[in-house]
């Protein structure tokens, strides 16, 4: 046999200098000049190798003819590979999305794998020159960074999705740690940390993204602010020392008339009395001790709340963002009348202040600073106190620009509910209690008392008497909600579950390889498909506007099925993952409490039943 020899030469453009050189980068000054990479131009070699037998010749015309033809084949594949392009990376991105909502993977795989080969090396580059996210503006010079980790992520939540959960967790985990700066570019307006979304998918995973209210570190001793001008109230009528004007329009006011009474008043370090804390000997001392160095950002989740309370009075922002983080420290601290009277300066002297985020979204602490209040007041009813009339409307706040908000200020008041029988007579309603439920997420259900509240016919909803049709058309879209959510409680179940059992070993043996358990995660996964299908059934008849009577039976179904299944499914998988799933950091512990009121409210399971059968008798099978 003769020995033959054939050189295929491949363009590096076609193979990618991140195909050739691996993870090779260049560090660049640290002034943001980057030196030139060189990379050497030269082709990969394809060797087709045919051992000759001994004493064969190597010259025919045979031989000659197919090297020809070879070359001839070179030739062509030269042109034909030096005539394709490089993708931009954000076409790669926009394709890559698209193959995930199509539950591509093998698509989506192969436009991942192109965008590293072609700009990988330019992403661990720029990576290399980052300590932290760079400066708000300066998010396109790290563009390959960021479209590289986009990919990747998108990659890893495809695999997640497709129920590959260690698979997912590890490509999680290496997009951390390999491009922790990297930043996804959010069609609305912002940046997102792939980082920190990368985490956040990997806490669903494992079971820690739930609320798990324990203490799980040692207490740590808070070092409180000690002020040496107290405000003279606990509360401050701010009618005393100026004038409220435009209240509940655009161009709302608070003037002052005496500015020192309303220092005094307020009390150091609270606009207006500003100065104040430089009369404080304790900045002196704290300064003199280091304790101020640093950013006042910095301060934020620290327990020297003393040192964050002078270094947030300092600080070089508008006075509306110093005084919400006032207000924090000062909550943090329980000292809750400084707490109350930093938000509510905010919300007199500062309603109109917005704050940026890093991701370029922009939030009203004055809103934020009404929660707060209200929180406060409804945490410690020891204070007594209650908040009248005060309210912060944003019209168009809802989109990234604030050049068209327009602001509706309501300051409102802060009361001694020593008052509330004055009150009372104006409104006539009054919360009487707010009981506490099983659940541990923040929606509750006051009760409230109606005191001689009359209603103008011209503010009544709808013909007098026709008020149950709404309620009628609310109980099919929250029975769908009800259902719907139970699908997905379901499936975070049956995840969690499958995901201990194939972990944990009994024995030597895995926990999933026990029939017990296998039944168990059957039955459940069974019973998730059966309700979903009743549920999508019931939203497209919905949807598609079908005969009203007969959707009030389907999503009666839908509620009844999802959420009775979801229970079941609950406490398979608390069984399964045995005395852990009794602690409060499993979602099985959580889904136990929180799943059981959907059997109950907006009809309860023996209700939707009779729904049902009404409707079997009155329309038959077919007609439900």
């Amino acid at each position: 046999m003769m020995k033959k020899i054939f050189v295929i030469t491949f363009m590096a453009g076609v193979m990618g200098t991140a195909g050739l050189f691996g993870l090779a980068c260049s560090m660049e000054k640290l002034d943001g000049s980057a030196p030139d990479v060189v990379v050497e131009e030269k082709a990969p070699e394809r060797v087709f190798e045919d051992a000759p037998e001994e004493g064969a010749d190597f010259a025919t015309e045979e031989t000659a003819a197919q090297e020809e033809a070879v070359i001839g084949e070179e030739s062509e594949f030269e042109i034909e590979a030096s005539s394709v392009q490089r993708l931009p990376s954000e076409e790669l991105i926009r394709l890559s999305w698209e193959a995930s909502s199509q539950r591509d993977l093998d698509r989506l795989n192969g436009l991942v794998d192109e965008c590293i080969n072609v700009y990988g090396v330019d992403a661990k580059v720029q990576q290399s020159q980052l300590m932290d996210f760079p400066e708000r503006g300066e998010e396109a010079n790290y563009k390959e960074l960021n479209d590289v980790g986009t990919c990747l992520f998108i990659k890893a939540e495809a695999v997640m999705n497709s129920g590959k959960s260690e698979e997912a967790i590890r490509q999680f985990k290496s997009i951390i740690d390999q491009y922790p700066w990297a930043q996804a570019w959010d069609p609305r307006g912002w940046f997102w940390s792939v980082a920190e979304k990368s985490q956040a998918s990997i806490n669903v995973l494992t079971g820690k993204a739930e609320e798990d209210f324990v203490q799980t570190t040692e207490p740590v001793e808070l070092i409180k602010p000690q002020i040496l001008e107290k405000g003279k109230v606990n509360i401050v009528d701010y009618t005393k020392y100026g004038e409220f004007q435009n209240v509940g329009k655009e161009k709302y006011f608070y003037r002052m008339h005496d500015p020192d009474g309303l220092s005094e008043a307020i009390g150091e370090g609270i606009y207006p009395n500003t100065g104040a804390i430089y009369d404080n000997p304790r900045y002196k001392i704290i300064k003199k001790e280091g304790r101020l160095e640093g950013k006042h950002w910095d301060f934020i989740r620290t327990h020297d709340l003393e040192a964050a309370y002078f270094k947030w009075v300092m600080a070089p922002e508008p006075w509306g963002v110093r005084l919400f983080y006032l207000g924090i420290v000062f909550e943090k601290a329980g000292m809750y009348y400084e707490a109350i009277r930093a938000y509510h300066a905010l919300v007199v002297h500062f309603p109109k202040t917005v704050a940026w985020t890093y991701w370029q979204t922009p939030w009203y602490p004055g809103q934020a600073a009404i929660a707060k209040i209200r929180h406060i007041i409804r945490s410690h009813p020891e204070l007594n106190l209650d908040d009248k009339w005060m309210k912060i409307e944003v019209n168009n706040g809802y989109d990234n620009s604030i050049e068209n908000d327009v602001f509706i200020v309501y300051p409102g008041k802060i009361v001694e509910k020593g008052v509330i029988d004055k009150v009372k007579d104006t409104l006539g309603i009054e919360e009487i209690r707010t009981p506490l439920f099983s659940h541990t997420f923040d929606h509750h259900h006051p009760e409230l008392k109606f005191t001689d509240v009359r209603v103008p016919a011209g503010n009544r909803i709808g013909p007098e008497g026709e008020g149950m049709g709404f309620s009628h058309s609310w109980f099919r879209r929250e029975r769908l909600m009800i259902a719907a959510r139970n699908c997905g409680a379901a499936a975070r179940l049956i995840e969690g579950a499958t995901a201990f059992a194939k972990d944990r070993k009994v024995s030597g043996e895995k926990l999933i390889d026990k029939q017990m358990v296998q039944s168990m995660l059957a039955d459940s996964v069974t019973e998730l498909w059966a309700a979903r299908l009743i549920t999508f059934d019931a939203a497209e008849a919905h949807d598609s506007g079908d005969d009203v009577k007969s959707l009030h039976a389907r999503c009666s179904m839908a509620k009844l099925y999802a959420s009775e299944a979801a229970s079941r499914v609950a406490d398979r998988a608390l069984q399964i993952l045995g005395g852990r799933g009794y602690m409060r950091e499993n979602c099985a512990e959580r889904f136990t409490r929180e799943l059981r009121v959907d059997r109950i409210w907006e009809g309860a399971s023996e209700v939707q039943r009779l729904i049902i059968a009404r409707a079997l008798a009155k329309r038959g099978l077919d007609g439900m």
